[in-house]
């Protein structure tokens, strides 16, 4: 029998995760707002932090909060609670029916020390090691895929090395023939893990993005199709096109003001006015260029003070593989100028790339921890969040 539940969070994403458990597993909530303890919620009590540490040994505990769930990991991981994991109801990489997200009127901005601190106290390294040592002597296929058709950005923010003003990359476009060739092998390995048609990149500076996920679709129908943009370029006719293609768009909306660039207010308008089912597939998030982020194998170009877990290991060498438009295979989405190359997809397949001599040994290596990759020595990222 499944132990009982225990949600941390009495609020909008608790009545969600009571609906998708079911009442009869959930035992209660647990909140940090003093005003709900001794309360019910959704027929449960809801008690406070404190009486959590005296039986969380007992249950499983799921963080049902999605603004405070990075504070609640925290709270967690300082009182030695490691049983936890986050409530994700979909597949969705932003599990949320909510079009717009602005993670600011949280506070979540972050100065360097600040970033420095919740990385050290985050369970996401703790998480990482776990998978590794899981999945060390057995390694599962890949389960998410990011592809770049062009390796360029219009954007300039502070934080990525691929930005307009500092990449160093040569333009590069990937062939249709290739991109053609990596999909069929996908779909002949009847592959239902991520599908990215961006990484280090503005997938709309191709104008062929849509003709690329045109195919993906027709081709992975067990995949989960998704794609990261910048918004500057889609306009609502692009947008209608793709969006049909796609399982998931994420528009990163970049405006120091916090206000909706042109483009992303005229698809907010579209989807609301004539299909307001897109939000549960559609996100917009508000974002600052001159956020502090992970440092990219020490690359972020703001980024000067980098304190890394040393212990750390990294999952990403063991569920993501990223490809760069020439085909080749680079180390991680964090090696944004393709430093490592891990294979090359013109003359080997998937398959043998994942399990080759060049993925075994990065995977040997680090797992001694990072400090045995000068790039990984520098890099704050491990791979689950």
């Amino acid at each position: 029998m499944d132990k009982k539940i225990i949600l941390f969070g009495a609020g909008d994403e608790g009545k969600k995760a009571i609906s998708f458990f079911g009442n009869d597993l959930i035992e209660c909530f647990i909140d940090n707002n003093k005003n709900k303890n001794g309360t019910m919620y959704c027929g449960k009590p809801v008690f406070n932090f404190e009486e959590l540490t005296k039986i969380a040994h007992n249950y499983r505990i799921i963080i049902s909060s999605r603004i405070y769930s990075q504070e609640i990991a925290k709270q967690l991981n300082s009182a030695g609670i490691y049983n936890y994991s986050h409530f994700k109801k979909s597949r969705n990489l932003f599990d949320t029916n909510d079009l717009i997200i602005n993670r600011y009127k949280t506070n979540c901005e972050r100065t360097e020390i600040e970033w420095i601190e919740v990385n050290e106290s985050t369970r996401a390294w703790i998480d990482a090691n776990i998978f590794v040592e899981k999945v060390a002597d057995n390694i599962p296929l890949f389960g998410f895929v990011e592809l770049e058709t062009i390796n360029r950005c219009n954007g300039s923010c502070s934080f990525c090395p691929a930005n307009k003003n500092v990449d160093i990359r040569k333009e590069m476009f990937m062939s249709f023939d290739l991109f053609e060739n990596i999909i069929n092998q996908l779909s002949d390995l009847n592959y239902t893990g991520y599908f990215a048609l961006s990484s280090n990149n503005e997938p709309f500076l191709d104008e062929r993005i849509i003709d690329f996920a045109k195919y993906a679709n027709e081709k992975l129908t067990q995949a989960h199709i998704c794609m990261y943009t910048n918004g500057t370029l889609l306009s609502v006719k692009k947008f209608k096109e793709i969006i049909s293609y796609l399982n998931e768009l994420i528009i990163d909306n970049y405006n120091n003001n916090l206000s909706l660039i042109e483009p992303c207010k005229k698809i907010k308008e579209y989807i609301e006015n004539n299909n307001p089912e897109l939000s549960q597939k559609v996100t917009i998030c508000i974002r600052k260029q001159n956020e502090i982020l992970n440092s990219r194998g020490g690359l972020a170009v703001n980024r000067k003070n980098i304190q890394v877990i040393n212990k750390a290991k990294c999952s990403v060498p063991y569920h993501k593989m990223t490809i760069r438009p020439d085909g080749k295979v680079s180390l991680c989405c964090s090696d944004t100028y393709g430093k490592f190359t891990l294979g090359d997809l013109k003359n080997e397949s998937l398959v043998d790339v994942w399990y080759g001599n060049e993925y075994t040994k990065i995977r040997t290596a680090l797992q001694k921890g990072r400090g045995a990759i000068d790039y990984c020595k520098n890099c704050d990222h491990y791979g689950f969040h």
